[in-house]
């Protein structure tokens, strides 16, 4: 029994959605269905599903630390396909600017010679907008952050805004604010030549999330697999 899914989809006071058998949370989505994926449930594996669930449940940004190979994307596909959610992945490099991730302003000049500024919107920009034009949390995107260690301190900056939850709303380069409302975020933290340099991530960022770190799997986890 140790070996099996720790999310199940049921029927809760007529709403559909998934119940943690572990930790008796229940996530409510209309388009959940059971996953049919052949996977080893490890230990690890099943804390991963687990602190995924609790994030999005509540509402709380969730960060993963560990090692490339873990099974962390695996566990945020197979949640995100549990619950019927679209997995939005934006890959953070070393060359990573906050335009890249807020929108780049142009500036042109109409058939008037007025001047016409445009921001020309970026994938997380139309993530954020379509997510607060539904009420509809099972219409929700997951929005996975990944590589957070190769972001440089500006960028670092702006995804403390996006993950802190008493931050409403959030400044684009044009003037303009979005308003976040509900959305389920994914940090994933990676070492870097195998040294995990926790301190570069602001305070902020880790304690307005559930951090969680993936051990290695341990002799247990490999038997069972």
């Amino acid at each position: 029994s140790d070996n099996k899914n720790p999310l199940k989809v049921t029927t809760i006071n007529n709403f559909k959605g998934v119940l943690s058998t572990r930790t008796n949370i229940f996530n409510k989505s209309p388009k959940a269905r059971e996953n049919k994926q052949n996977l080893a449930f490890t230990q690890t594996f099943k804390e991963m599903l687990d602190v995924l669930h609790l994030g999005f449940s509540i509402n709380n940004p969730v960060i993963f630390e560990g090692n490339p190979g873990q099974g962390k994307q695996t566990a945020i596909k197979y949640i995100a396909e549990m619950l019927g959610y679209e997995v939005i992945n934006i890959v953070i490099s070393k060359t990573t600017k906050v335009d890249d991730l807020l929108g780049k302003i142009t500036i042109k000049r109409d058939d008037n010679n007025e001047i016409n500024v445009n921001l020309i919107e970026t994938k997380l920009v139309r993530a954020l907008k379509s997510n607060n034009k539904s009420d509809d949390d099972s219409k929700k995107p997951i929005i996975v952050f990944h590589n957070l260690n190769n972001a440089s301190s500006a960028v670092l900056a702006v995804l403390n805004t996006i993950f802190d939850q008493h931050q409403k709303d959030l400044l684009l380069p044009d003037g303009s604010t979005i308003i976040k409302g509900r959305i389920n975020l994914v940090g994933i933290f990676n070492p870097q030549n195998g040294i995990f340099n926790r301190d570069k991530l602001p305070s902020s960022l880790i304690y307005s999330s559930i951090y969680h770190i993936v051990n290695n799997p341990d002799e247990f986890d490999i038997l069972s697999v």
